[in-house]
Parts: structure tokens; sequence; C-alpha cells
């Protein structure tokens, strides 16, 4: 390229920005990374493919996600507290168990997507309860509500999750004091918007009895009233 005719190939900054011009054009809508490459790389990024283009802007939103921690220390291969998603669906590696995926997207929204998420064994047991009560007190309800306006809300403001947890949580109290609109909306947030229809049918077997002791398994250990260990 532009008369360099010496094998070799392209930093990882210009590399980035021909990727994207590439895949998704001379600006796009999001640019993600982690907080530590805001500098060098994404600013060069930006100069690179602003000046080949002559635009204003690289992208309209950039996103930069902290750093992943494991029970207070950052994760890493030399500490041998490396984990994989995989490992954690199929494995006993991290607390002694497997864990089913709802659980690990939970713990994970948790926390904002700017801040450092602590990976623990006692988050991943919390997020596992809240799925389970949050299942259990909405799998019976009428299906096609609309979706909560509290909790989009919340996500269109820069992904406030902790707004939008608050609200997921007034609404659970409230269809487990029989509120069927709250259930409704509850139902709405689990099945479509949040986790997924297969997890959300291995607890209407559970709650319906339906392979009860398969559908149970998971759940196990979790610390929710209605399981019985």
């Amino acid at each position: 390229p532009a008369g360099i005719t010496t094998p070799g190939r392209p930093g990882w900054h210009i590399e980035c920005s021909a990727m994207s011009w590439k895949h998704l054009g001379e600006t796009f809508d999001i640019h993600g990374g982690g907080i530590d490459l805001v500098f060098p790389h994404h600013e060069n990024e930006i100069a690179q493919s602003c000046c080949a283009f002559g635009a204003s802007r690289m992208a309209n939103v950039w996103m930069h996600n902290g750093f992943l921690q494991v029970e207070g220390e950052k994760m890493s291969k030399s500490l041998g507290n490396f984990v994989t998603i995989h490992e954690l669906l199929r494995t006993d590696k991290f607390g002694g168990r497997k864990w089913p995926g709802e659980a690990l997207r939970l713990a994970m929204l948790r926390t904002h997507y700017r801040q450092p998420i602590d990976w623990t064994v006692k988050a991943l047991e919390e997020a596992h309860s809240t799925c389970a009560e949050w299942y259990l007190n909405s799998y019976n309800a009428d299906l096609g509500a609309d979706a909560p306006d509290e909790v989009i809300d919340a996500l269109l403001d820069d992904l406030n999750i902790h707004a939008a947890f608050t609200a997921m949580h007034e609404l659970n109290r409230d269809a487990r004091k029989g509120d069927r609109t709250a259930a409704a909306k509850l139902r709405e947030m689990n099945l479509s918007k949040l986790f997924g229809k297969t997890a959300f049918e291995k607890v209407v077997c559970l709650a319906t009895g339906a392979d009860k002791d398969e559908a149970l398994e998971p759940y196990r250990g979790t610390g929710c009233w209605w399981v019985e260990d």
C-alpha cells in the first residue's frame, strides 16, 4: 500500500481503522473497547480515520468497559484465576459447580459497563437466586405485556443498569404479592428482553412439576426461598 513494497504488516492502529471502514463505513454508530484502549489506540484510530475521510468523527458513540476482576484480583493466566464462559457453563472450575447462562448474564449485567466487574462466587449465587425468583413469580403471567417504561428509560440512559434492576426488583416484589400486571411485565422482561426463552421454559417445567428433578438441579444451593436442598 502507498508504494511500500517491504514485506510486513500494518500496525494495529491503522489495522483497526481499515477494518472499521471496510465493514462499517467511514462513520458508524458505536465503537466499543476496554478503558485501557482510550489512549493511544482509540485516539489514533480517530485521527487516522478522520484524516483519511475528511470526517469530523469516526464513531457517533464510544463505549469503554471497565476491567474484569476475579475475587478482587485482576483476571490473568499468570495468577491462575483465568476462567472462560465455556468453563463456567460446563465445568465446576469456579465455585465447585456449573452455572446456568442466565445467572452469568445477570451477574455481568448488574455492573454498569464502564465500571470494573468483580467476578465472585457470591455474586453468581446472588444472581442465580434472583433469576430463579423472578422466573417463579412470573412464569404463569399473561403474555403480551409491554416492557416496563421505567426499565426501558433506564437502559436508554447510558445503560443505567442500577435503575433498571431496581425497577425489576419492584416488579418482582409486586408480582409476589399477587399483582398480575407486574407479573406480566416481569415475564415480558424475563422471556424476551433479558434472559431468553430457553431459560424461562426450564423454570416453567420446574414450577409445573414436569421433569422437576432435572429442572430443579441448576437452582439447588442458590438460597432461593422456594428450593429445598
